[in-house]
């Protein structure tokens, strides 16, 4: 299995087929199956690996990429198995991709374990893929998204999805089962998890980072949210990482 990934999204960096067709071509022989994360779709079709295949890309560049590759069937969601060709647009989804494959081949119980192990809501994970929603709540998502360290108000958020705060607030009820305040919230929790696995950032640092008040704050939020605290997660995952 080989993993292509591509970060950046400015247009005159796209993969072009030149600079990366024969190393992808020569990895998806020598593989079983390819796997593009975020922008890596895009360098498997620039190579010609997607001909006539389903494939997602990270949202902001959906478009474009739909354009781009009109022999790609693109599709928003968050991630796409096509036989032996797979494609996730971020972090989150490509999370449960792995999820889903670990438990073709090994099974529930392992699948569980490794969920576990990250502190990992799949369900919950995928709710937050806003490329399921409708436009509008989308276009909320992905507002909230932007203003993760600095969290701006609801009303901000209605506004630039254009519709009134009450409908807002609706919308998020409907589609995803919380208040789009709860929504925000859990946002900038599941970034403040991120930061606490993949980093080492001191906890004070993660709430300032993710719109906290203060860590004592953070700490609050992050233990009834995940049932843990920030200690813990880490001490599960790096067991020699110590307290911070």
């Amino acid at each position: 299995m080989r993993l292509s990934s591509w970060l950046d999204t400015a247009s005159e960096s796209r993969p072009s087929r030149r600079r990366f067709g024969p190393q992808v071509r020569a990895a998806a022989r020598r593989a079983d199956s390819l796997i593009g994360l975020d922008m890596g779709a895009w360098v498997m079709a620039a190579a010609g690996l997607l001909h006539g295949r389903r494939a997602t890309v990270h949202w902001y560049e959906l478009d474009a990429f739909a354009e781009a590759f009109l022999e790609v069937d693109v599709v928003a969601d968050s991630y796409v198995v096509d036989r032996d060709r797979q494609s996730a647009g971020s972090a989150t989804s490509a999370m449960s991709l792995a999820l889903d494959l670990i438990r073709d081949r090994a099974g529930d119980a392992l699948a569980h374990d490794v969920s576990t192990l990250f502190v990992y809501d799949t369900a919950d994970a995928r709710r937050a893929e806003s490329g399921a929603l409708s436009p509008r709540l989308g276009r909320a998502v992905r507002y909230m998204l932007k203003y993760i360290e600095e969290p701006v108000t609801l009303r901000e958020v209605s506004q630039h999805a254009g519709v009134s705060l009450r409908s807002l607030d609706r919308m998020f009820h409907r589609e995803l089962g919380v208040s789009a305040g709860q929504y925000y919230r859990r946002l900038r929790l599941i970034q403040s998890r991120s930061l606490a696995l993949e980093t080492s950032m001191p906890t004070h640092e993660i709430a300032t980072r993710t719109g906290f008040s203060s860590a004592a704050t953070l700490a609050r939020a992050f233990k009834i949210q995940f049932g843990s605290t920030i200690s813990e997660i880490r001490r599960r995952t790096r067991p020699d990482s110590g307290s911070i």
